[in-house]
């Protein structure tokens, strides 16, 4: 007998085997009953005891083939079921508003320590290059036009695509046009 079929499954061991016993006893009368009023069903002309069998082949259905019980969930389970599945909706919902700011956050202050990144580089570089620049007008005499030549070449970005980035190269070369401009106009 199966667990799950199990109606018995409270009673003792002892009176669990005895409805058992019985139980089978039961389905074996009811299998031959309904085996007997099948063929009652194929005779054209039946008596009025046969006609009191065939009337029983319910009853042995039902002993043969229990109906399991199903419970059928009432209106106020099925409104807790809804009410628990629209919260858990509105919780996952909660949950993915959440990681899209955190994302967008994220990816804000990513964009915002770049851009200070470059910020710094860019200060450091200007400093670092205008006094390049001061040591090479120095160099040449006050030749603002030689000195931003001669870095122009040693900086030029076809001359450094292993040293730096081309972007930086480019970079660089804006901020030597913007020191040359600032001694030309001194």
């Amino acid at each position: 007998m199966n667990k799950h079929n199990n109606i018995y499954e409270n009673l003792d061991s002892d009176e669990y085997d005895d409805i058992e016993k019985t139980t089978q006893n039961e389905k074996r009368k009811a299998s031959k009953k309904l085996r007997e009023i099948e063929l009652l069903e194929k005779k054209e002309h039946l008596t009025e005891a046969e006609i009191e069998k065939v009337k029983m082949k319910q009853k042995w259905n039902n002993i043969l083939y229990p109906k399991q019980d199903i419970k059928i969930p009432d209106d106020e389970s099925k409104m807790k079921q809804q009410a628990r599945r629209t919260q858990k909706e509105k919780e996952t919902q909660r949950r993915e508003r959440e990681a899209e700011r955190r994302e967008k956050e994220r990816i804000r202050h990513e964009k915002m320590r770049e851009a200070n990144r470059w910020e710094r580089m860019r200060n450091k570089s200007e400093s670092l290059l205008e006094q390049e620049f001061i040591y090479e007008l120095a160099k040449n005499g006050n030749n603002v036009n030689r000195a931003f030549r001669l870095l122009s070449l040693k900086y030029h970005p076809d001359r450094n695509i292993h040293k730096e980035k081309i972007e930086d190269s480019i970079e660089t070369q804006k901020l030597l046009g913007n020191i040359r401009d600032k001694y030309l106009q001194q």
